[in-house]
């Protein structure tokens, strides 16, 4: 087994969540055996994200993902033709990759915040969804 980073279980962690807040699929379902088509997808959506994105080796993913290296590496293999002529699986991948970045760039841009406070509101407001409320003192306030 190699050495797992923290940031790499970290980067699994958030595309689970992703998948869970885009198609309500729970993470264990993911993480099964399930033989269902939008659970295997999802999976293969995910192993490829963190193989495209942050190169992370194919047994840490496969120890996340509940599957052996090689099941990752053929879903690495895979990944170009299914997207060129799959439409279920290129409509999944850019959804999930598409939220992925917009998380990754709001996590770049709050990390070069001139307020650390009100980054870290936003932050929280981006991930859980709430109505964000002004912050005194902030980049835009006007006062």
């Amino acid at each position: 087994m190699r050495k797992v980073n923290l940031t790499d279980e970290q980067e699994l962690i958030t595309l689970l969540a992703i998948v869970r807040n885009n198609f309500g699929i729970d993470q264990t379902v993911v993480t099964g055996e399930s033989r269902k088509q939008m659970h295997v997808i999802c999976r293969q959506v995910i192993s490829n994200i963190a193989r495209i994105e942050k190169n992370i080796h194919p047994e840490i993913i496969g120890a996340k993902l509940g599957k052996d290296r090689c099941s990752i590496l053929v879903y690495f293999n895979n990944h170009e033709p299914y997207y060129k002529t799959w439409s279920v699986y290129r409509d999944t991948f850019d959804k999930v990759y598409k939220d992925y970045c917009r998380l990754k760039n709001k996590r770049q841009v709050l990390r070069n915040m001139v307020n650390p406070e009100l980054g870290l509101h936003i932050f929280n407001c981006f991930l859980f969804s709430i109505k964000p409320t002004p912050v005194q003192g902030g980049l835009f306030d006007k006062s």
